[in-house]
């Protein structure tokens, strides 16, 4: 039984989203794997939905959505089997990757908050860095800046 209320309404659909990611349509596979890791990360369940996030990286490695998630389902690990650091180094690949179609407010949100829990005696140099990549490299729409402490 999962956490969700809507019981076997809600299996019924991690059922017919399992059988449906042997499709060879490579849209809705990435798009079937999206949602099962979705659901697992909405029951709480971060280790069972990081191999769905991994199976879309298979396919398409700068799938903004699948990086974010599992960076963030790092995190919530209870296990301690990963870092905060592996999670940061996840999303700065991937804005590294393709900077102008990576970096965007939740992914500059998230990096902000790993770097107050990894370096939280000095966060504002990682957030000096970014600020200044995203200017750099990022859409005019995204301000790291507003994220880095003035004195």
């Amino acid at each position: 039984m999962t956490k969700r209320e809507g019981g076997k309404e809600l299996d019924a659909v991690d059922s017919l989203l399992s059988n449906r990611t042997s499709s060879k349509d490579d849209g809705l596979t990435i798009a079937n794997l999206l949602n099962q890791g979705t659901l697992k990360v909405f029951d709480g369940m971060f280790d069972q939905a990081i191999p769905f996030f991994r199976e879309v990286m298979t396919h398409k490695p700068a799938n903004i959505v699948a990086s974010n998630n599992l960076a963030t389902c790092k995190i919530f690990m209870t296990n301690n089997q990963y870092r905060v650091g592996e999670s940061i180094k996840l999303l700065e690949d991937l804005i590294h990757r393709d900077s102008l179609a990576n970096i965007n407010e939740q992914v500059v949100q998230n990096l902000v908050s790993m770097y107050d829990i990894h370096f939280c005696h000095n966060p504002n140099e990682k957030k000096i860095e970014l600020a200044e990549f995203c200017s750099k490299n990022g859409k005019d729409s995204v301000n790291a800046n507003l994220y880095v402490q003035h004195p």
